[in-house]
């Protein structure tokens, strides 16, 4: 029985022990669902980038010239402006001293006395005629060198002048007025002209001289200077003939016409024109000096208003004129 009874005990106090376990032991924890994770998002794919527009291309700077304008929206040309269209595509005035015409006629209008006797030297008279002449030769030595320094020290002109320079220019000018001889006693109206025609540094004149008392022709090839802002030039070289009152003289002219402008807007300007000419014969050298005021008054047409002073042998020659310039 003893062995028995231990079992039981020994069963009990298990059975005790098994129940207090379960008493003392925490219910069993319950585990999270397990998260779910979203689905990444389905990226849709990048758009195609649009395809690159070159940009436009940039219009050239205008340049100046005679080249008719483009019609709003044409697209720009590279193709430069052909000689024509920049010479000729639109009328413009150009103020050279080189191209002009001039015609000259008159009226007597006191009656010319018969030729006077050479002066001797011995006559108190000749030495102010001798004077007077050598007075202006030495004006027209000084009116040669001085657009020379004016020429150095002036800024270059405006590239319309300069290019308008390269293309062919042709002028006609005319104009009257009178002529005054002290020594002889005589005055007499006249008309004058002169024709040139020059493009870049090469030209040539050609002018004639109508008067009962004066008159001659003249011809001369120019070596035209590149034009400054305010100083334009040629070197004329040639030959001119002239009678005055029954005489004649003639022979290898040399000069320098040139202008100084005073104003300028695009091709039409304001100044003065000079031409000292200094003549050399077989019967002594003889000298002439022009200043002319060159106003510009439409387009293609200027006026001018001016003086002349002339040796003829011993004889000075005195000439008020006004006239008009065709250029072209």
């Amino acid at each position: 029985m003893e062995p028995m009874r231990r079992v039981a005990v020994l069963l009990l106090v298990l059975a005790a022990a098994t129940a207090g376990a379960q008493e003392l032991s925490p219910p069993p924890l319950l585990e999270p669902p397990p998260e779910v994770t979203p689905p990444p998002p389905v990226e849709a794919p990048p758009a195609p980038a649009p395809p690159a527009v070159a940009p436009a291309p940039e219009a050239p700077a205008p340049q100046p010239g005679y080249a008719p304008a483009p019609p709003p929206g044409s697209a720009p040309e590279d193709v430069p402006p052909s000689f024509f269209d920049r010479c000729f595509a639109v009328p413009a005035v150009y103020f050279a001293p080189a191209p002009r015409v001039a015609l000259v006629g008159g009226v007597v209008v006191g009656a010319p006395p018969a030729p006077a006797p050479a002066p001797r030297s011995s006559d108190p008279g000749s030495l102010g005629k001798v004077d007077g002449k050598a007075a202006l030769i030495v004006a027209v030595v000084a009116l040669i060198a001085l657009p020379v320094v004016v020429y150095f020290f002036d800024r270059d002109a405006e590239p319309l002048v300069v290019q308008r320079f390269r293309c062919p220019t042709f002028s006609f000018e005319g104009y009257g007025g009178v002529n005054f001889v002290p020594g002889l006693n005589t005055t007499a109206s006249f008309f004058s002209g002169r024709v040139t025609s020059a493009v870049g540094h090469f030209g040539g004149d050609f002018q004639f001289d109508i008067g009962p008392v004066l008159g001659g022709w003249a011809t001369h090839a120019l070596l035209r200077i590149t034009p400054k802002q305010h100083v334009e030039g040629a070197v004329a070289l040639g030959y001119r003939a002239m009678y005055l009152n029954g005489d004649y003289r003639d022979g290898f002219e040399v000069g320098l016409p040139h202008r100084y402008v005073f104003w300028r807007s695009g091709l039409n300007s304001f100044g003065l024109e000079l031409r000292p000419m200094l003549l050399f014969g077989w019967r002594g050298v003889d000298a002439a000096l022009e200043a002319t005021v060159v106003v510009p008054i439409w387009e293609l047409f200027n006026a001018r208003v001016g003086g002349r002073v002339a040796s003829f042998g011993e004889q000075i020659v005195w000439t008020a004129q006004a006239g008009l310039t065709f250029v072209w």
